[in-house]
């Protein structure tokens, strides 16, 4: 339902503004809407992303630090 008063919102205001007829003004902005959702689609994928590589990043300091403990620990026989 939003999208639709979206659409039809951006599709009033182009032909208030330019004059474009009804038909096609509505079909620009509802491509133009497709378009925002398709961005926040990527834009929700690549924050999971960031996500799962700050977990990676986090397992890789713990790992490096055990190691780390691992050196010293053997370094002190």
């Amino acid at each position: 339902m939003f999208k639709f008063i979206a659409v039809s919102l951006c599709a009033l205001t182009l032909v208030a503004c330019d004059g474009t007829s009804a038909e096609d003004a509505y079909d620009r902005a509802s491509t133009a809407l497709g378009a925002v959702d398709d961005l926040r689609r990527d834009l929700e994928e690549a924050t999971s992303r960031i996500d799962d590589l700050e977990q990676k990043v986090s397992e890789l300091e713990d790992d490096n630090q055990s190691l780390g403990y691992r050196v010293d620990d053997l370094e002190s026989r």
